[in-house]
């Protein structure tokens, strides 16, 4: 899945897929289902804190992973890059694109077991 939103002046792609789990661990060392869980399960000021970190990397890799030629190497050199407070705009369209990326593989998941059941012999 792929979208493209507008952040001040500027134009970003985004791409979710089965690749960015990968991309987000080579790219950062950390696993991205691992960090998503952290972040729900955060509360108070480290939930914040977190929340905004693992969305920063989310983004990137997503951004990367959509048009590696207009995104820089370095995280930070990304982020310098953006408008004041672009994050903080990204985080709906950023987790929608990942929901509909998961709930597409639910519903693959989904059909992959109903068609496996219906086609097991009766006994």
């Amino acid at each position: 899945m792929e979208t493209t939103i507008q952040i001040g002046d500027k134009p970003l792609k985004f791409k979710a897929s089965a690749a960015v789990p990968l991309l987000y661990r080579n790219k950062f060392g950390r696993d991205l289902m691992r960090d998503l869980s952290a972040v729900a399960k955060a509360e108070g000021d480290n939930a914040g804190a977190a929340n905004v970190a693992m969305i920063e990397r989310m983004a990137y890799i997503m951004a990367y992973h959509a048009d590696s030629s207009s995104v820089p190497e370095d995280l930070a050199e990304w982020l310098s890059g953006l408008p004041p407070m672009a994050v903080y705009l990204m985080i709906p369209y950023v987790m929608a694109l990942w929901a509909g990326n998961t709930q597409g593989l639910v519903e693959a998941q989904k059909k992959t077991a109903q068609s496996s059941a219906s086609s097991q012999p009766l006994s």
